[in-house]
């Protein structure tokens, strides 16, 4: 039942996103938190899991916010494979769509990110 829930909350959303676009910066914001969306990335319940990705790729490609950027920088540091992957899909549709400024702006952070992306998450 949660699974259906997740699944049909997050096609809400990804419509919302498609059709209301900067009207929902302040919806956008919320919903890309550790507590909202990328709490679902994390998900063990693939459907879960694969529809939370699938609204965080719809916000990201629809909306445009940059105060996100941030937040998505925040889980490249996680030992999970999967979300560090997804988080690397997040990254790339940020370089894509985000005008070369704003990208300036968090540089710092996005190399941190990049960094951790890259490396073993278990090394010792």
């Amino acid at each position: 039942m949660r699974s259906a829930i997740s699944k049909e909350a997050c096609k809400l959303v990804c419509i919302i996103a498609e059709y209301g676009q900067s009207q929902i910066d302040i919806l956008c914001d919320k919903l890309l938190s550790k507590q909202c969306l990328l709490k679902l990335i994390n998900s063990a319940t693939k459907i879960i899991s694969e529809n939370g990705h699938e609204c965080v790729k719809s916000l990201l490609r629809n909306i445009r916010n940059f105060k996100v950027i941030p937040k998505i920088v925040d889980e490249a540091s996680s030992k999970n494979t999967a979300v560090r992957q997804k988080i690397s899909e997040y990254l790339c549709i940020v370089a894509d769509i985000f005008e070369p400024q704003i990208l300036e702006k968090y540089q710092i952070i996005l190399e941190e990110a990049i960094s951790f992306l890259i490396c073993d998450a278990n090394k010792e």
